[in-house]
């Protein structure tokens, strides 16, 4: 199930529960009425939005109006993985933003074969990838490759270029929550400007 699925199953009770509307300055709940499951909450003050519950925390800086800024920075209303990464100053201590991904890693070395001149260097490659330990992380995947020595040379001199890293669960998550609090706060602001 995508990230963008599960979100929308796991908040499809919840309200958003404005606690402090003010110039630069929110505080937004959004949970289930009477319930901890998936709550999250979102304060910014300027430059700043804090992302906090259950699926991690994280902090953004950008500019002084951060609803603003995560709403004109979506790619049509999804999320802009790259660049709010990239603004992202605070970190969720449990899984981060991105982690290592056994499939792109296999992907990478697919695409890194292809550009070896012989075949018998890609048999090479391929064969030691199944004989080494299962690779779980990219420091094992750097030891690897680093040590991966065909005819007195190293196979792949440039691998420390390579990402095979994906953006975890958690990350992906919280950037739909903040899109989701940000369509819900413009709703209610709405529904308050009419007479």
């Amino acid at each position: 199930m995508s990230t963008k699925a599960s979100f929308k199953r796991d908040v499809a009770n919840h309200q958003l529960r404005i606690r402090l509307d003010e110039p630069g300055y929110k505080h937004l709940v959004c949970a289930v009425p009477g319930s901890s499951v998936f709550r999250f909450e979102i304060a910014t003050f300027p430059n700043y939005l804090c992302f906090a519950g259950g699926m991690g925390e994280f902090v953004f800086s950008r500019e002084s109006d951060m609803l603003n800024f995560f709403k004109t920075s979506a790619h049509n209303g999804a999320p802009n993985y790259d660049y709010w990464a990239e603004k992202c100053c605070g970190v969720d201590r449990s899984s981060g933003i991105k982690e290592f991904h056994l499939k792109a890693f296999i992907s990478v070395i697919n695409d890194l074969c292809e550009e070896l001149e012989g075949e018998e260097e890609r048999a090479f490659v391929k064969k030691e990838l199944k004989c080494y330990p299962p690779i779980s992380n990219g420091n094992e995947a750097f030891r690897w490759a680093s040590e991966l020595i065909y005819n007195g040379e190293t196979v792949f001199p440039d691998f420390w270029e390579c990402d095979f890293e994906v953006y975890t669960h958690r990350f992906k998550w919280c950037c739909h929550s903040i899109l989701w609090a940000i369509d819900q706060y413009d709703a209610v602001k709405a529904d308050q400007e009419i007479p």
